[in-house]
């Protein structure tokens, strides 16, 4: 005989919505970024992902927000010249800011202590930490992920494990930012 809470999770679950990984890439991006997605849910991660999209509504960004909210973990796909829209606008007011949905997502990142993973693309280079926002500052600190293609089987192990609590932070990453804050486009995976 069944119980109730069986029935309940055996009819409900597949209608919850959580996503434990959050892919989140500029248009320059998209290509690794549904590499990324691919990958994971392969390996049954539930991901959700802005596509390397800027939404086109306010909805869409609340949503997205939302979906950050409640996942445990934030990659952040860097590319060159993704950030360069919020270093620019770093000396602007607080509200020129807020109207770009990638500074909210990362903001949204931070403030409910998602896991966030940097992927490197090839190409990227380190921004200086004094030419971001001071809200996404801690970013220019963060070890990151070197994305090559042809290895991103490797690359996803390595990910999983550290995902799944069965790596550590240093075994995930191939560039530490501790190391050198100035290019770290020298490093190879």
């Amino acid at each position: 005989m069944f119980s109730c809470l069986t029935l309940v999770k055996q009819y409900f679950t597949p209608f919850l919505t959580y996503f434990l990984v959050f892919v989140c890439a500029w248009r320059e991006g998209q290509l690794l970024s549904e590499s990324l997605c691919a990958y994971l849910r392969l390996r049954r991660f539930s991901v959700a992902t802005n596509w390397g999209l800027i939404p086109k509504s306010e909805e869409v960004t609340l949503r997205h927000e939302t979906n950050i909210a409640h996942a445990g973990h934030f990659l952040l796909v860097l590319t060159p010249g993704c950030l360069e829209n919020l270093i620019q606008n770093a000396c602007e007011d607080e509200n020129t800011l807020a109207s770009d949905p990638f500074y909210r997502w990362i903001v949204t990142a931070f403030a409910k202590g998602c896991n966030i993973i940097p992927m490197v693309a090839p190409g990227w280079k380190w921004p200086l930490p004094d030419s971001v926002p001071e809200a996404i500052r801690d970013l220019c600190f963060m070890n990151g992920v070197r994305w090559r293609w042809g290895y991103q089987g490797e690359i996803i192990n390595r990910l999983q494990r550290f995902m799944t609590d069965h790596g550590s932070l240093q075994s995930l990453t191939s560039v530490n930012r501790a190391q050198s804050k100035v290019n770290m486009s020298s490093y190879l995976f």
